[in-house]
């Protein structure tokens, strides 16, 4: 549990890819199975977060990443592990919310275990690893000609982490995983000495996300098929590749899902189910008295479908500000009926 905390607290405080938040497959293996990247500079400058934020204050924010904004109530299920947060800024003088930039992990096999981050951050992450070495036992060593870092459990001998941090004048890169080589591999990418994502053929991978995108996750059909099938839903088990997409673009939120199918007919199956599932969230809305139901009504109404070839596509757009309205109505008819928000997802 204690390395899952390290690492996650790593990321709390870094980005990869490159010096801006954005993805950048030059960094990433060619070989990689899955892939999540969060762009946190475009989700904290979005409109989405600061509405959102505002709409649970109840006013105006002077600034929408102060530790003092209430984020949790009994009327809306918008909420964020605020005294967590609090306590890394406490401890370690950084908060995870202003100082880290961007995340990117990738696989580096089937296993979690073999997952790979890449993480960007400003400067203040050397304060919090001389901090942090107060708790953890680190030692610096070099392999391949890199100079890295280990980390160990208390008391044993044997590493549970190796990282390695790049300073490019007020940000920071840092490169961290489980296992030694899978760090090395990631690190040949970054030299040119190994083929990167941007160089592939693979095709569930785009060349670039859409614009303001700020969470992007991609698999292909070997990380498709690691999952046990009761992790997958009947659409993925026929795609052969998923893309995930969220973001906000001209102040409209957009979520868009596409995948490849085995064939044309599998992708015409596929949409057929998305679309019945649409329509009889539609009907059973229409037949209930339910303010709640009729606020995600209006959700499921701003989906749009679409379909070509093995290829199919959900959107979702919104306006940011009527989103969060929408959202924030079915959270206080809720509270108004007694009851709490239900969850559709």
């Amino acid at each position: 549990m204690k390395r899952w905390k390290i690492l996650c607290w790593m990321i709390a405080l870094c980005d990869p890819t490159c010096l801006a938040g954005e993805l950048d497959g030059s960094r990433i293996p060619a070989g990689t199975q899955w892939i999540a990247h969060i762009d946190l500079e475009a989700f904290k400058s979005s409109q989405l977060l600061r509405l959102a934020l505002e709409s649970e204050a109840g006013h105006p924010l002077p600034h929408p990443l102060d530790f003092s904004i209430p984020l949790k109530s009994e009327n809306f299920d918008f909420s964020v592990n605020w005294d967590a947060l609090t306590e890394v800024y406490e401890q370690f003088g950084v908060n995870p919310l202003e100082d880290l930039l961007s995340v990117t992990v990738f696989s580096a096999g089937p296993t979690p275990e073999r997952a790979v981050v890449l993480a960007l951050t400003t400067d203040k992450l050397d304060q919090a690893i001389d901090k942090a070495r107060k708790f953890v036992r680190s030692e610096s060593f070099e392999a391949d000609g890199q100079a890295l870092q280990r980390w160990f459990e208390e008391d044993s001998d044997k590493p549970y982490q190796f990282s390695c941090i790049e300073r490019r004048g007020e940000r920071r890169i840092v490169t961290a995983a489980f296992h030694l080589e899978d760090l090395l591999a990631a690190l040949k990418v970054r030299d040119g000495d190994a083929s990167s994502l941007k160089d592939s053929e693979a095709a569930f991978i785009p060349r670039t996300t859409s614009a303001g995108c700020f969470f992007f996750a991609a698999a292909n059909d070997g990380a498709l098929a690691g999952l046990d099938r009761s992790q997958r839903s009947q659409v993925a088990r026929m795609a052969k590749s998923l893309q995930f997409e969220a973001g906000e673009h001209d102040g409209k939120t957009y979520l868009k899902l596409a995948a490849t199918a085995a064939s044309d007919a599998e992708a015409r199956k596929v949409m057929q189910i998305l679309q019945g599932a649409s329509a009889l969230l539609s009907l059973v809305a229409q037949s209930n008295d339910d303010r709640e139901l009729d606020q995600f009504q209006r959700l499921v109404q701003s989906l749009d479908f679409h379909c070509e070839g093995s290829r199919f596509e959900v959107r979702f757009e919104r306006e940011s500000k009527d989103l969060v309205e929408l959202i924030h109505g079915r959270a206080t008819a809720a509270a108004e009926a007694g009851k709490t928000p239900k969850k559709y997802y």
